[in-house]
């Protein structure tokens, strides 16, 4: 299968090839390939128009997968590596096997590392050099079978992905290099196959100079990740091709414009026949034209087709309308080959101080994406990745950043398919490098071939995606002169997207302004003056653990300034990989999970994700659907019926979804009805009268109006009837009850240490010297294994410590108590009062008071008179206690299924709920806070047959778990509670959900408040002011009610508890 005329570029590669060692190649920063074919957009040419519409290579006679087993060698040290391994005579037979793809720290070989910004494999990094004597380096070789009707075609082997660095030898003849791992490297081995069976060796670098280049905030580690394969092709051919498909200025007519690059291969002259044809969404023919073509003899020529298209179907996230593209060549009658795509007609701009898609300043209500897959790691199948458009669908995400890398081309099929707004990046972090002028690799033009190789590629790969809207050029790699001419390429190469890069800030070779992490007071005050660019946020609200607070606060800021559009989450998965302990149980690692304990780590700073690893949603993500949710209602006047419904929707109306209404009570459906042939344009609002009709009112009972926005047609994410958007608005209807009132009397008695509260089934023992209840009876029965006490701390979040919570606010761990004074009062025969006034080492004074009545129920009144005004904020206010563990069916009246903070609530609709008390908790992949409920009215714990304990107030913050505060990892909290304020900064212990053990209780915090979560960052951003506790008085009161078996908690909500 040997060809003649070969290109005079590939000559001059050999003997690049034959005069660099490997020891300067993969050292050598303008070293970034050998012998690798051009970069391409992503095609196959099919031998038949049938088997190009399949869209599967995989039935073409022309491809040959590569993927399985292979026999491989590892070793730590490159000094090491089997240097004669790639001849065709050597001995594999005493070599493991490895599946391609797969990574090899996955699989056995080496230690996975993660880490943030540090080079993993140094600490003071002096690019281009790696280390010495640590560059682990993987042999790969594999036997393949080539057919005989491949002779006389150019055959070609394809790398999806292959990190860091590789030499390739095909039958022991070198073939080429390559670096830059997360695009394809494709070679010519026409010249070095023949029929039959052939051997393809590699040579893979774990770490080379491009890994200075790709210092990216994920799991370091090594191997071919995506699909090899070989193709052959005839040797006329499709080289590469660009679809051009702006809109003109009214949005409906589309100007096509078509390049495909033609190459001879052969020795003669050619003559042949381009077919091009384009199909609309509905499978009609829109356009179809023959051309012939002369071709040189091993030459390339440029063949340009321009139409210009009438009522097109544009492209949007909403609206993915797509085109079917058929390009054929021919020779005579024969068909040479035939490559299809779908491309998609649509014009972005930034204009007046706005990104425009079609005309329109859409909103970016996105999400960074790694690739990560919690058992292959960096191996991500076909089927993971539409679970996970799938999900950002259903969940209104209508953007992703392919943080910090091109995706698998894949990934790209299905954004333009089911519509997904996309940044493409390039595969450029030099994060460990800093940031300054005189250090970053940005700034040095010894480094612009690596940078620019890297988006030039990338560009080309990607360039017929509809679904990309913006380029860029990287992440947090400085800035400096390298960017400056990749902006000046990707201008003049793609005018057609604008390009964004963060370390650009707003200078001018960016179009659009990206910071991470900005606050919303600095948005709002940057937003505030005319703008020639918009401000959409590359990264916010870091997910990390329990997080995603104020998002809320966020969107309300972004849609109140027309220059500002949005943004990227911080980040889609939970990138842990799945473990066992040697008793079975499954956990997530996390960094400082795998190697020696000097292996470097930042631990589970990779642990911040929208989904776990799995892709079981956090309880964050619903907060993320709700505000990102594209239909809005808004209280107009509420005595009237009147609301406001908006369609935030840029391209497509409200009649895609079916509106109905509901009045609601005790979760129990009062009234509804449907809002039918509902029709709201994009971006419009209308006000509407809800026809509710009246109804006898129930005592001490609320009313909420829900307004609910289901899709009406089965599509391939989401089904007909799915819930995309609702909101929930409380009715000023009410009717006051009765007060509660008891005939039965008390007795009390009172000795030094305790006091007995007794009546008709039940006696309450308060204990003098702990301030609280010790045992209640009642109906012979115990109803709690310890009583309420004050609490004021809560197990730390990520973002606490993050923001030093642990240590900042030390004090309100489980402060010591310096006195207590008791007293009784019979207020009546029918109710007593004991107070205690507790008096704490340095946090100050509480006081509470337990009101006993004669039927058993039991009101606590608490106050709290801060001490120091240099006090810190409090993490709670509240009180705990402690149940017997049958008591685990849990039904409340408040926010839920899902837990819901004072920061992160709107997702939480009130109603009444019920569950499993182990069920509330959310195992996070590194455990913390989890399981709150806000705006609770009423909770009741109970066993099977209904007998427990309820508990009522106003909007009460209320937790239960089968764990203590202590069970949780508080940092230096507990020493420091003692000292000064916690001088010392807490350091994470390394926790996972296996470390975890459910007690034999129900643990039940019933709280005022406690602060907000956070999420603006994980790294010192507290929650925002408004969602904090400051040390000043709060008072606050709730109810404990006994339940006895088959009591109906709702009927008991119903009755008025004065104070």
């Amino acid at each position: 299968m040997k060809l003649e005329g070969k290109p005079l570029v590939t000559f001059f590669s050999v003997l690049m090839l034959n005069a660099i060692s490997p020891e300067q190649d993969w050292e050598n920063p303008s070293i970034i390939g050998i012998n690798k074919e051009s970069a391409r957009a992503t095609f196959f040419p099919y031998e038949s128009k049938s088997l190009a519409e399949t869209d599967d290579p995989s039935k073409s006679q022309f491809y040959k997968t590569l993927n399985g087993n292979w026999a491989f060698h590892w070793v730590r040290n490159s000094d090491d590596r089997p240097k004669e391994f790639y001849r065709t005579e050597f001995d594999d037979t005493a070599w493991d096997t490895i599946l391609v793809p797969a990574n090899w720290e996955i699989n056995g070989y080496g230690v996975p590392i993660y880490l943030n910004h540090p080079y993993e494999f140094t600490y003071d990094p002096k690019p281009p050099d790696i280390p010495d004597g640590y560059n682990p380096v993987g042999s790969y070789r594999k036997h393949f079978q080539l057919p005989e009707n491949w002779e006389d075609r150019r055959i070609v082997i394809h790398f999806g992905a292959v990190k860091s660095a590789f030499y390739i030898w095909v039958n022991g003849e070198k073939i080429g290099y390559s670096q830059g791992s997360k695009l394809p490297a494709e070679f010519d081995i026409t010249d070095y196959v023949k029929a039959g069976e052939n051997l393809v060796a590699l040579e893979v670098y774990r770490w080379s100079d491009g890994s200075f280049l790709e210092c990216q905030d994920f799991w370091r580690i090594s191997g071919i990740e995506r699909d090899a394969y070989l193709y052959a092709e005839p040797k006329v051919r499709i080289a590469d091709f660009w679809a051009k498909t702006p809109l003109d200025e009214s949005f409906k007519k589309g100007e096509f414009s078509l390049d495909i690059d033609l190459v001879n291969d052969s020795d003669h002259q050619e003559r042949i026949t381009v077919q091009t044809e384009l199909l609309k969404p509905n499978g009609k023919r829109a356009f179809s034209r023959m051309d012939r073509v002369s071709i040189d003899t091993h030459s390339t020529t440029r063949h340009v087709v321009n139409y210009s298209m009438r009522n097109v179907e544009p492209w949007t996230a909403e609206t993915p309308s797509l085109y079917q593209l058929n390009i054929t060549l021919k020779k005579g009658y024969d068909i040479l080959s035939v490559i299809t795509d779908e491309i998609g007609f649509r014009t972005i701009k930034v204009k007046e101080g706005q990104l425009l898609v079609n005309g329109q300043p859409i909103y970016i209500k996105g999400v960074n994406r790694h690739e990560h897959d919690p058992v292959t790691g960096h191996v991500i199948s076909r089927e993971l990745m539409e679970e996970d458009i799938k999900l950002m669908k259903r969940f209104n995400i209508n953007t992703v950043r392919t943080s910090h890398y091109p995706s698998d081309p894949y990934w790209y099929e299905l954004c333009d398919k089911y519509g997904l707004y996309v940044i493409g990046e390039a595969n450029i972090e030099s994060h460990g490098m800093g940031y300054k002028p005189e250090r970053t690799l940005g700034n040095k033009p010894e480094w612009l071939v690596a940078h620019l190789s890297r988006i030039k590629r990338m560009v080309e790969r990607d360039k017929n995606h509809p679904s990309i809207i913006m380029w860029s050029m990287g992440n947090e790699a400085g800035d400096g002169v390298n960017f400056v001419a990749a902006s000046d390429w990707i201008h003049e190469r793609d005018p057609s997207r604008p390009v964004h890069y963060e370390r650009a800030l707003d200078r001018d070779h960016v179009d659009v302004y990206t910071p991470m992490y900005a606050s919303i007071q600095y948005m709002k005050k940057w937003a505030s003056t005319s703008r020639k660019r918009p401000l959409i946020l590359c990264e916010y609200m870091h997910a990390m653990g329990n997080s995603l607070g104020g998002m809320k606060d966020y969107w309300d800021a972004i849609r109140s300034y027309e220059h500002l559009q949005g943004g990227c989450i911080w980040d889609w998965v939970d990138q842990g990989i799945l473990k066992r302990k040697k008793d079975g149980r499954e956990y997530f690692a996390y960094g400082g999970d795998f190697g020696p304990p000097d292996t470097p780590s930042d631990g589970n700073f990779l642990i911040n994700g929208l989904v776990q690893p799995d892709r079981k949603p956090n309880p964050h993500f619903y907060e993320v659907k709700k505000v990102y949710q594209n239909y809005l209602v808004e209280a107009v006047d509420l005595d009237q019926n009147r609301i406001r419904i908006k369609n935030e929707n840029f391209f497509i109306s409200s009649d895609r979804v079916h509106t109905a209404w509901m009045v609601k009570a005790d979760g129990i459906v009062r009234d509804s009805g449907a809002f039918d042939n509902l029709f709201i344009q994009p971006q419009s609002s209308i006000d509407i009268t809800v026809p509710i009709k009246a109804f006898t009112l129930d005592d001490n009972t609320e009313y909420f109006l829900e307004i609910e926005f289901r899709t009406k047609e089965n599509t391939d994410l989401i089904p007909k009837n799915y819930l995309i958007a609702w909101d929930q608005l409380k009715l000023p209807i009410s009717k006051i009850g009765n007060e509660t009132t008891s005939d039965v009397l008390l007795s009390t008695n009172e000795t030094k240490d305790e006091i007995t509260v007794s009546g008709s089934g039940f006696k309450i023992i308060f204990d003098k010297k702990e301030a609280t209840i010790k045992s209640w009876k009642f109906a012979d029965r115990d109803l709690i294994l310890a009583g309420p006490k004050p609490n004021f701390w809560r197990p730390p979040t990520d973002n606490d410590f993050g923001n030093q919570m642990p240590d900042r606010t030390a004090v309100w761990y489980r402060p010591p108590i310096k006195t207590i004074q008791v007293s009784l009062q019979e207020k009546s025969k029918r109710a007593v009062e004991i107070s205690f006034n507790v008096n704490y080492v340095k946090v100050g004074k509480v006081k509470i008071n337990y009101t006993v009545k004669g039927n058993g129920t039991v009101k606590v009144n608490q106050a709290i008179e801060p001490g120091d005004g240099r006090l810190p904020n409090l993490p709670r206010y509240g009180m705990v206690m402690e149940l017997p563990e049958q008591f685990d069916n849990m039904t409340w009246f408040g926010r839920g299924p899902h837990e819901s903070y004072w920061d992160r609530k709107a997702g939480a609709k009130i109603d009444l709920y019920t569950g499993r008390v182990a069920d509330q908790f959310h195992p996070y992949v590194r455990p913390q806070e989890t399981g709150n409920k806000t705006d609770v009215r009423w909770a009741a714990f109970t066993d099977d047959v209904g007998s427990g304990i309820m508990v009522l107030g106003d909007t009460l913050s209320i937790n239960a778990s089968h764990f203590r505060i202590i069970d949780f990892d508080n940092g230096n909290a507990e020493a420091s509670s003692v000292l000064a304020m916690g001088d010392n900064r807490s350091s994470k212990k390394h926790r996972h959900t296996t470390d975890m053990y459910p007690r034999k209780l129900v643990n039940i915090h019933i709280d005022y408040k406690q602060m907000g979560v956070g999420g603006e960052d994980s790294w010192g951003s507290q929650p925002l002011p408004k969602h904090q506790l400051p040390p000043k008085n709060y008072f606050y009161s709730y109810v404990m009610v006994p339940l006895t078996e088959n009591s109906n908690p709702i009927t008991i909500s119903k009755i008025h508890y004065p104070n």
